[in-house]
């Protein structure tokens, strides 16, 4: 396709990157000029304003926010004046519901069409080709455009049997199927997800990924890009429940490759895995808790409840596995059991070594089982009344 490419900032870039790799025709535009050295080096064409990237059958926008779209798409060299008609504008963009309303508006009244198709992933992805793509618009709009999308998606050397779009009712009735059966399932909960969140890289940072610059502005530690706090409600989806069973999954023979990463894997389901109950950030706030105090009185204590059985597991597997029990001062317990049975001092007897050892093991073990039991009914802060 001959496409136009508006925003080479860190996303950008690689996404222009990889269409020119997939052979599409490419023009790009950068409000910063030298931008666009690199592509041109890799078979690109320069665009000396806006309007020049809006020549072919399609244009896509990668710009930080509302303003930054508004600006290129309207105006007398803007996108609207400038795209043919049937030309689509792909927004890959993360903006607001309003904006993409009023594009959709706008480029309808100018015989063109739009498509918001908003991308997920850190830069080193979008090098890669290795971005999540949600697309939404008019049928026959995504369909002209999926080209695009699937050049995306070739560049992780995916193969597929049928490319099924979104947009397809087939899609529509899955997905509505999917979400009744894990709500019926209880599978699925309200809770609010909150992080450091910079909107040019549409990441959220941990707090260790992140600092404050000499303007006193916290910052992402890896990009430099401003970050800010952000609390909003979304649906999760209850891991916890599956534990187990995903644990008997990576008991399979070469269910999770490459081998070196199944101890990885396991530990990380092992540890437990998120489910807070519904309404505990709320209840926390409206009795006045500050962060500190809603962390320390109400989630950790819940968290640590949900890993208690994990935990409890890993003692019981070192207190056996291990050749050097310090709690009763023996050097592996069993092999002295067995020791005894070639002793002439203690023939006859090697039944009763291992008798005591198996009843040491049991109340060791019956102990530990039995206060994590205690654990889990005195940090059971969620559903007490």
């Amino acid at each position: 396709m001959n496409v136009g490419f508006i925003g080479l900032g860190r996303m950008g870039a690689g996404m222009a990157a990889n269409l020119l790799k997939a052979g599409h025709q490419v023009t790009v535009y950068n409000r910063t000029p030298g931008k666009t050295d690199v592509l041109v080096a890799q078979g690109a064409k320069a665009a000396a304003q806006v309007s020049d990237a809006c020549r072919g059958e399609a244009v896509i926008t990668m710009l930080s926010n509302d303003d930054a779209v508004e600006s290129v798409a309207f105006g007398k060299d803007g996108i609207v004046n400038s795209l043919p008609a049937g030309g689509i504008h792909v927004s890959s963009s993360t903006i607001s519901v309003a904006l993409s309303d009023k594009l959709t508006q706008a480029h309808a009244k100018a015989g063109q069409r739009f498509v918001s198709a908003p991308v997920f992933g850190r830069p080193a992805a979008a090098a890669a080709g290795q971005l999540n793509i949600v697309v939404g618009g008019e049928r026959a709009a995504v369909k002209a455009a999926m080209p695009l999308f699937e050049a995306m998606v070739k560049r992780l050397e995916c193969s597929n049997d049928d490319f099924i779009h979104t947009t397809e009712e087939r899609h529509h009735r899955s997905s509505e199927e999917i979400w009744r059966r894990m709500e019926a399932n209880g599978d699925i909960y309200l809770d609010k997800y909150a992080g450091w969140y910079s909107v040019r890289d549409e990441a959220y940072y941990a707090e260790d990924e992140t600092h404050l610059n000499e303007q006193k502005v916290r910052v992402s530690s890896k990009t430099g890009t401003p970050v800010e706090w952000v609390e909003e409600e979304s649906y999760f989806f209850k891991l916890s429940a599956y534990q187990d069973k995903l644990l008997e999954l990576f008991a399979r023979p070469n269910y999770v490759l490459p081998k070196e990463r199944l101890n990885e894997v396991a530990s990380f389901v092992r540890g437990g895995l998120q489910a807070i109950p519904k309404g505990q950030y709320e209840g926390a706030m409206s009795l006045g808790l500050n962060y500190w105090k809603m962390n320390a009185l109400i989630v950790l204590p819940q968290a640590i409840q949900k890993v208690i059985p994990g935990i409890v597991n890993s003692f019981i597997g070192l207190f056996m596995d291990t050749t050097l029990v310090l709690i009763i001062g023996l050097q592996e317990l069993l092999g002295q059991a067995q020791a005894s049975a070639h002793d002439p001092h203690w023939l006859g007897t090697e039944h009763t070594a291992l008798a005591f050892v198996s009843i040491v093991y049991f109340i060791f073990c019956f102990a530990m089982s039995r206060y994590s039991q205690f654990l889990e009914r005195k940090l059971a802060k969620g559903y007490k009344r």
